[in-house]
């Protein structure tokens, strides 16, 4: 009942301009936890994902207009460290759960 409201929340606080870059980062470490968790044997924990795997390219779009607006490319390289492994987590939460 609730999923589609929690992830539109998330998704939402992960795309507005005026969020500090920590949190977003924190949320986006939520959302990998959220979808690692959507294979838990509970009832309709699967519907996480479903609702993630459409919006999280809107997401990815929108931190990579953030790196790009780093003035430093040392703090650029940094930020985009971690985003890069939270992405290979997600890649291999969700490849693993097709198979």
């Amino acid at each position: 009942m609730y999923d589609a409201q929690i992830a539109d929340l998330l998704v939402c606080s992960l795309t507005i301009d005026t969020t500090p870059v920590p949190r977003k980062l924190a949320r986006l470490h939520l959302v990998s936890d959220i979808l690692h968790n959507s294979a838990a044997s509970v009832p309709n924990a699967w519907v996480y994902r479903s609702l993630f795997e459409h919006k999280l390219p809107a997401v990815f779009d929108h931190l990579g207009d953030i790196y790009l607006s780093f003035p430093g490319r040392l703090k650029a390289e940094q930020f985009r460290g971690l985003v890069e492994k939270v992405r290979r987590a997600l890649s291999l939460s969700l490849c693993s759960r097709r198979r």
